[in-house]
């Protein structure tokens, strides 16, 4: 049986993920916190089996919209 030799690009991209209703009460701290650690656990649960995250998500910055 012949080995194969796979190449794997790391790669840093920003992407922009909805996680939840903000509270007004809410501090910044708190939303950053929070918003991190459901935005992580979205990313692990729904990348597809073919992408593994290497390492632990940086927070960039929050984007708040009223709709």
């Amino acid at each position: 049986m012949t080995k194969t030799t796979s190449v794997y690009a790391v790669m840093k991209a920003t992407i922009e993920i909805p996680v939840r209703s903000s509270d007004p009460k809410e501090t910044l701290e708190e939303l950053q916190r929070v918003a991190l650690s459901e935005a992580e656990e979205i990313l692990r649960g729904k990348l597809p089996n073919d992408f593994k995250i290497v390492g632990k998500p940086e927070f960039s910055h929050a984007v708040v919209r009223t709709s």
